[in-house]
């Protein structure tokens, strides 16, 4: 009789917990959504908390820095080809500014900002935008054990 009760409550709870499962889909819309909270508000924070206006991730396909994983909207699996983000703060204007410099924007929190037609350099076309920007302060994110954005790598 008690395996009889155990197993009833047991799968009771099991299928209680099955129905608040989101579908794929939905899933994904929920991760999105938790991602533009993330980049809109969390983000200025901890960059003003570590006192920089910009931050650079640098991540190719395949070996993508564990960060920028982070930062992939929910039906990405990896970065493209090399992947660079952007991000300046401007504590002024109280905003956030989120560029990839690549040809397609990561999802719908950053914005391209680099056209392959006019700049093929990649690389210059960062160093343009960093300049348009005037940063006093950069993050980067490096390791010492993996190289995530060699030129020649």
């Amino acid at each position: 009789m008690r395996r009889i009760v155990f197993f009833l409550i047991v799968t009771s709870v099991l299928t209680l917990n099955a129905q608040r499962i989101l579908p794929e889909k939905e899933r994904a819309k929920v991760i999105d959504e938790l991602l533009d909270d993330r980049f809109n508000n969390l983000l200025p924070q901890l960059m003003d908390d570590a006192n920089i206006d910009m931050w650079v991730v640098i991540s190719r396909e395949y070996n993508e820095d564990p960060v920028l994983r982070t930062m992939l909207p929910a039906t990405w699996l990896n970065a493209r080809r090399r992947t660079i983000l952007l991000f300046y703060r401007d504590k002024v204007k109280n905003s956030i500014e989120k560029l990839a410099v690549a040809r397609y924007n990561v999802g719908k929190n950053i914005e391209s900002a680099w056209d392959k037609e006019k700049e093929p350099d990649q690389w210059k076309r960062l160093m343009e935008l960093i300049s348009d920007r005037t940063p006093r302060k950069i993050g980067l994110n490096f390791s010492k054990n993996a190289q995530y954005c060699g030129r020649f790598g």
